[in-house]
């Protein structure tokens, strides 16, 4: 059987790749994934490239100035964490260089339940009971004897706290807590992740402002139940470099009474637009919303993505509602039907 330790044996250049838009697993998992090679293959070369530059709120986590954005040509092995799914790198996919990944093993690691689709073969390392990509690739490293340092150990608790929203999320299970004992046993600090996080994110007065003015305009909408915000080309150009949107008003508006799903919808000049959308416990809908739109993610906290043309704005808006609002009917009719069993 293959194993992750042969491919990476048998190769010299080792190129990592993420999602275009990467969040925080997707950015901690290559890192740890770039640590776990160095420290047990320190002959090895490894590249971690991403389409886009690492977004400004994920730059507490050390190293991510190694993800590149030049497509490299003489790799002979290609990992993709965190991204089954051709849609997640299709920018990529449309550099001339990226024909190359026909011709190499190309290995996915992730924990989505999503199905892989891609236009090359791949090796598929899914770990469905796994918290993060990061968990995964940990799993993988005691399963075939790989030795896990420090660093490796920090970017893969990073990966679980940022998947897990710092383990508040109904699906962490105990063992999951024992990953954790295991990291700190190892030299990882979440105190330390989470002052870098802070520091980081320390934001000048006019974002502060700029927050103020997103939540003013929230939305509540299906009752309450939904509270929805829109950020525009114009404020994605001046503030996102600086500090990503919805990161801003997400919590406050999870906070909010009777809210159960939070979501911020992007538009972009050429007619793209994307949806981040998170839930409270108990009201993990957003997976399936998002699956409705061929993407993914996790039953509380997902995302997707529609290209130029497809929908207006209010249709694409419209919709979201409308998927929404029939997930979180199911919801609460399995909810009635389970009470009275």
């Amino acid at each position: 059987m293959n194993s992750l330790k042969s491919f990476i044996e048998a190769a010299e250049h080792i190129l990592v790749i993420q999602a275009e838009n990467p969040d925080g697993d997707s950015v901690a998992s290559s890192l740890a994934l770039e640590s776990l090679i160095s420290d047990n293959y320190p002959n090895k070369r490894v590249t971690m490239f991403c389409n886009l530059t690492v977004p400004a709120h994920l730059r507490y986590l050390k190293g991510h100035d190694r993800v590149v954005q030049d497509f490299p040509r003489d790799f002979d092995m290609a990992i993709l964490v965190d991204c089954a799914e051709e849609v997640l790198i299709e920018k990529t996919l449309r550099n001339p260089d990226a024909a190359r990944l026909n011709k190499v093993p190309v290995l996915i690691l992730d924990h989505h339940q999503d199905k892989i689709h891609m236009p090359f073969e791949t090796i598929n390392f899914i770990d469905e009971n796994a918290v993060s990509t990061g968990a995964v690739i940990l799993n993988l490293a005691k399963k075939e004897n790989l030795q896990v340092g420090k660093d490796t150990a920090t970017f893969v608790l990073a990966s679980i706290l940022s998947d897990t929203l710092g383990l508040s999320l109904d699906f962490v299970r105990a063992d999951d807590f024992r990953t954790v004992a295991d990291l700190t046993d190892l030299g990882a600090s979440m105190s330390e992740i989470d002052q870098a996080r802070r520091e980081l994110n320390k934001r000048p007065q006019f974002i502060t402002k700029y927050k103020a003015e997103l939540l003013g305009r929230v939305e509540y909408l299906l009752d309450g139940r939904l509270a929805y915000v829109h950020i525009p080309w114009e404020e994605i150009q001046q503030y996102s470099g600086i500090y990503n949107p919805p990161i801003l008003v997400f919590e406050d508006m999870r906070l909010t009474e009777g809210v159960q799903v939070v979501m911020a919808v992007k538009s972009y000049k050429n007619g793209k637009m994307t949806a981040k959308m998170r839930t409270n416990p108990g009201y993990e809908v957003v997976g399936a919303v998002a699956a409705k739109f061929n993407c993914g993610g996790h039953p509380g906290s997902a995302g997707c993505k529609v290209e130029p043309g497809m929908y207006s704005y209010e249709e694409f808006k419209n919709e979201l509602v409308k998927c929404t609002r029939e997930e979180l009917d199911n919801l609460s009719t399995t909810k009635e039907l389970n009470e009275t069993e």
